[in-house]
């Protein structure tokens, strides 16, 4: 998390994050080091499928198709946050996800990666 926070300073980029099943333990985890305000804006917990439709406005089509636990809905949360934040660099989190996904670490991580090029 350290590292994070030094590149996005390095870049001097912003980030913003939507969780779902972390519960928001990626946001807690990165605002206990110091200097994370510096480039954290904030993030959304999107626990509930009905959270994900009224927050995140996840299709009904993607969640009945797909499932919320689901690299197109993480996708979807990713793409949604970096539009209403209006940063360059956003992502979202969901774990054990049922398919393949964007970034996959220990434990069947989802990390999608929403970002300008």
């Amino acid at each position: 998390m350290k590292q994070l926070i030094v590149e996005l300073k390095n870049r001097e980029w912003k980030l913003a994050s939507c969780e779902s099943i972390t519960g928001g333990d990626f946001a807690s985890r990165l605002t206990d080091i110091s200097g994370a305000s510096g480039v954290y804006l904030g993030g959304y917990i999107v626990y509930s499928d009905e959270a994900k439709r009224q927050l995140t406005f996840i299709d009904d089509d993607v969640l009945r198709e797909f499932g919320a636990i689901s690299s197109e809905s993480v996708k979807s949360m990713a793409i949604w946050t970096k539009k209403t934040s209006k940063l360059r660099y956003c992502h979202s989190i969901q774990w054990k996800c049922r398919s393949k996904c964007f970034f996959k670490s220990a434990g069947r991580t989802c990390l999608y990666c929403s970002c300008d090029s």
